[in-house]
């Protein structure tokens, strides 16, 4: 009999599998491999998972009390995790629960949720408009957020390699620590016109910023390149005007065109010594391979500047509305004036190109518009499209016969010889 009672409990006590001794109200219970905390309602919150799975429904209820809630990091590391169904039940996630799933690719929610929804695969909160998780495993190259989301959460894209490119809406106010984490690449436009971004620190793992990655970022201030970065593309930094100053790591051996054009509060460029492919010469960035001029910062408060000689390039928009410049000293080792070179200098009154410019690129000199005086040699051969567009003022000084000169009467700019003085003097 004694024996038959003891079985009885024995049973009683396994088919209660995910009991606990409640009454000794401890901080944390377990249920299925799910660790979890009572809130004050009486339902439950995911603290953390405990098992490997490929496939997991949450449940909505643990030892008979609803699920409602599930923890920042709840299946941190999940190994194995490929898709997970979250029920109607929960109402909150914390950050990001999925943090660190490397296999994970899909994330399902009822459409019927009152605050969770999956847009395109990603999840997101609806109370206070975050985007919460990115799955890594994602089959997407490039991703827009959706226009209205506010807050990217803490790891929200960790590890997400496949992505190549992310644009960010100007209705995002917030990136949260580690958003990129493990990213390799900030893709083209990955930040434009995030207005109210003040502040980004990117990760470790990063090795390539993309063109125009951070165009428009007006109160972007205080941005960190880490060491590993090895590429900064063309027009990064496109208008961040509270940048005042940047350090380029001794890592980038790539720059594309002017990276910080328009940013008409940058005052310094920091780039070491030991840098292969970089160098700064009296506050202004060039390029040690092809012998570019890549940026004058606008924030110099120069009246002019002589461009050293040994260089042969003026990058694109190296100049671009640096307004403060009257006068420029072109060495005769440059062989080609960049598109957008001079853009909207509107300080510039008189040029003089020496005899080794062999190009000039489109709207090289676009909008300057208190420009005078240009003299153009005949070792110019090729001209692009608006050089000279909105020069309202200007006058050419060119050869007879030259290629300079047939450009000038083609495109209706007025233009000069150097000896149609001369007569004077006979």
């Amino acid at each position: 009999m004694k024996k038959r009672l003891l079985s009885a409990l024995i049973r009683a006590l396994l088919g209660a599998s995910c009991a606990l001794a409640e009454e000794a109200e401890p901080k944390e219970f377990e249920c299925l491999g799910y660790h979890y905390i009572l809130r004050e309602d009486g339902t439950v919150m995911i603290t953390k998972y405990n098992e490997a799975a490929k496939n997991l429904n949450v449940p909505a209820m643990l030892n008979g009390r609803r699920v409602t809630g599930i923890e920042n990091e709840a299946f941190f590391r999940c190994k194995g995790l490929a898709r997970v169904t979250i029920p109607e039940s929960v109402i909150e996630v914390d950050g990001n629960p999925f943090w660190g799933c490397d296999e994970l690719e899909d994330i399902r929610v009822s459409p019927d949720s009152p605050t969770l929804a999956v847009i395109d695969g990603v999840l997101f909160s609806k109370p206070d408009k975050r985007l919460v998780c990115c799955p890594c495993k994602l089959e997407k190259a490039s991703y827009s957020i959706p226009d209205g989301i506010r807050i990217i959460d803490i790891g929200a894209f960790d590890n997400c390699e496949r992505l190549a490119d992310i644009t960010i809406p100007d209705s995002v106010t917030v990136i949260g620590m580690d958003a990129f984490l493990c990213c390799t690449r900030i893709g083209m436009k990955a930040f434009f016109a995030c207005e109210n971004l003040t502040s980004v620190t990117l990760p470790d793992s990063l090795i390539e910023i993309d063109d125009y990655a951070f165009m428009y970022c007006d109160k972007l201030a205080d941005i960190t390149i880490p060491d590993n970065v090895v590429q900064i593309g063309s027009s990064a930094f496109w208008e961040c005007e509270s940048l005042t100053k940047i350090r380029i790591p001794d890592s980038v051996s790539q720059i594309g065109n002017n990276p910080f054009i328009q940013c008409s509060n940058l005052k310094k460029i920091r780039v070491s010594p030991d840098s292969s492919a970089l160098a700064v010469i009296d506050g202004v960035l060039f390029s040690k391979k092809d012998k570019r001029l890549v940026c004058y910062p606008c924030g110099l408060k120069k009246n002019s500047y002589e461009i050293p000689k040994g260089i042969r390039i003026i990058g694109n928009s190296a100049f671009f509305f640096c307004d403060n410049i009257t006068g420029i000293t072109i060495p005769d080792s440059v062989t080609e004036i960049g598109s957008g070179a001079f853009w909207g200098c509107k300080g510039l009154t008189r040029i003089t190109i020496p005899n080794s410019v062999t190009e000039i690129g489109n709207r090289a000199f676009y909008d300057c518009d208190n420009l005078t005086d240009i003299t153009i040699p005949d070792s110019v051969t090729e001209i692009g499209e608006d050089v000279f567009k909105y020069c309202k003022n200007l006058t050419l000084t060119v050869e007879r016969d030259s290629y300079a000169a047939q450009y000038a009467r083609d495109n209706g700019v007025n233009y000069t010889y150097p000896d149609s003085w001369d007569w004077l003097n006979g």
